[in-house]
């Protein structure tokens, strides 16, 4: 059945739909030849609007949606408003409107470090697997936009700073995209899978690949962050399975791919 209604073309709600994530999903929806509808708090071109803070407008929007994509999250403003408040709203429209598929996009990690933003990902997750709705639970590892980030902000003059004893598996945007889009077609899990990026990175690694990529000269000093957050990551809380499901994308793709990213 579900397969059967994914070769008709699936009408899928889009959460975050303006974001990094989001237009990538937004677009492989669409080569796939379903029917995304993007939803941002903000009115724009084919967007629909509504706000996972308040509640208003989500009732209309996931209206006669076959699926929902949730990748909408506030990592650097309210997460328990946004990410698990705005996460029950969502359930609730999504029972009233007989939502037959929600897709939750979390983090690789979330139930191993006790960063504030993680724990509010889990404890969505958990909104989501409690909501009787048939569920997906996808949790990625980093994008690589957000590694090219913490290697320029690392960046002091002639030093760039790498954290010892972490390590990455950045992923493109673009892989993740596509892999929801399969998990749509396939019908709902019941799970929680893990997708990562094809290589696993120190940070060092990652801080040499950034310089030499935008040609910056700089000496890759090491230091250990202190705290439990750090000490989740040293443990490699953030880096998946070795059998998930992982993407084709380099960093090293990645970075010649988008020399003018923001990161330089």
């Amino acid at each position: 059945m579900a397969a059967d209604r994914a070769a008709l073309g699936l009408e899928v709600l889009v959460t975050g739909g303006t974001g990094e994530l989001g237009r990538a999903v937004v677009d492989a929806l669409r080569s796939a030849g379903h029917t995304p509808r993007p939803m941002s708090r903000r009115p724009g071109r084919g967007q629909v609007v509504a706000d996972l803070a308040t509640g208003s407008g989500i009732a209309p929007a996931v209206r006669d949606c076959d699926a929902v994509v949730h990748a909408a999250s506030d990592p650097q403003g309210d997460p328990q408003t946004v990410d698990v408040d705005g996460t029950a709203r969502l359930v609730r429209a999504c029972r009233e409107a007989g939502v037959t598929h929600l897709l939750y996009v979390s983090i690789v990690g979330v139930d191993r470090n006790p960063l504030a933003y993680y724990q509010a990902k889990l404890a969505a997750e958990r909104v989501v697997a409690r909501s009787g709705l048939p569920y997906s639970i996808l949790r990625s590892s980093q994008f690589h936009s957000l590694i090219g980030m913490i290697a320029r902000e690392f960046r002091r003059g002639p030093v760039c700073l790498a954290p010892t004893g972490m390590a990455a598996e950045p992923v493109a945007v673009e892989d993740v995209a596509a892999a929801i889009v399969r998990r749509l077609e396939a019908g709902p899990s019941g799970a929680i899978e893990e997708y990562a990026g094809p290589e696993r990175l120190s940070a060092r690694r990652c801080a040499r690949l950034w310089l030499g990529a935008r040609h910056h000269h700089a000496l890759v000093v090491p230091v250990v962050i202190p705290g439990r957050v750090a000490r989740a990551f040293r443990c490699k809380s953030n880096l998946a399975a070795l059998d998930a499901e992982r993407g084709t994308v380099t960093f090293a793709d990645w970075l010649s791919q988008h020399p003018g990213d923001r990161s330089r």
